[in-house]
């Protein structure tokens, strides 16, 4: 069975570089996401979709810092982290089953997800302009976990723990003359028919200082993640009969 989580909207993010050498830029942020969920969860056919668990909208908190150079054999690196945690509440219409525990229609069930991770990624930066374009390698640590709990049935929980690679793409236009830039930016893997995407578009303006910037960008970010079996998604152990799409 296919389960489902889906995020949405990157609503507001400062960054400053906070060093700047002729050679060198460091550059840190932080930024806050909306959030939609949609999708199901769930084993075989016993499955329930995250309306019915009672998951609601929600703000997040991500950070990141980046650090760019010019030695074109050593690559760049950029280390970001995004707070993915909520609790839900809901009745259940039909049998569900989590990790091998069946909760039946009409119990009252608690759920807990959390797909808190950070990111670590080395990347180069082949064409740095007026046109920025980056290609690299993300590795990925979710360090949260799953937990279900019935008013019947008792509580189970799945760890989410492991690292897993994806591959890195970030693009950025500066628009001429304006202080405006376009961006996006896209981490994703697929493989026997499990598969992770998370991918960003962002609309930002410079505000040009002496030895600071500060920019602000608007923009949009949706993660996908589409797991069979849990237990078996690049061959790592982070969980049981856990599917999210």
């Amino acid at each position: 069975m296919k389960q489902a989580f889906y995020t949405i909207l990157v609503t507001l993010l400062l960054s400053a570089p906070t060093y700047s050498a002729p050679l060198i830029d460091f550059s840190v942020s932080a930024s806050q996401w909306q959030t939609e969920y949609s999708g199901q969860i769930g084993q075989g056919t016993d499955i329930a979709s995250l309306d019915e668990l009672g998951f609601k909208d929600k703000h997040f908190n991500m950070v990141r810092a980046a650090l760019r150079h010019p030695i074109k054999t050593i690559p760049n690196l950029l280390v970001q982290r995004t707070e993915l945690d909520t609790k839900a509440n809901g009745t259940l219409t039909g049998n569900f089953i989590f990790d091998g525990i069946t909760y039946t229609a009409t119990e009252t069930v608690s759920t807990s997800l959390d797909l808190s991770h950070t990111d670590a990624t080395l990347f180069y930066s082949p064409l740095s302009n007026w046109v920025t374009f980056d290609i690299g390698l993300t590795g990925r640590h979710f360090d949260g976990e799953a937990v279900v709990t019935g008013s019947t049935a008792g509580t189970t929980s799945i760890d989410l723990d492991d690292w897993i690679p994806l591959i890195y793409f970030n693009t950025r236009f500066e628009l001429p003359v304006t202080g405006f830039y376009i961006g996006s930016t896209i981490n994703a893997i697929s493989h026997d028919n499990n598969s992770l995407k998370d991918y960003s578009a962002t609309l930002g303006y410079v505000i040009d200082g002496a030895t600071i910037d500060l920019v602000a960008e608007l923009g949009y970010r949706a993660f996908t993640l589409d797991v069979k079996d849990i237990n078996n998604f690049e061959g790592r152990a982070v969980g049981a009969n856990l599917d999210l799409m």
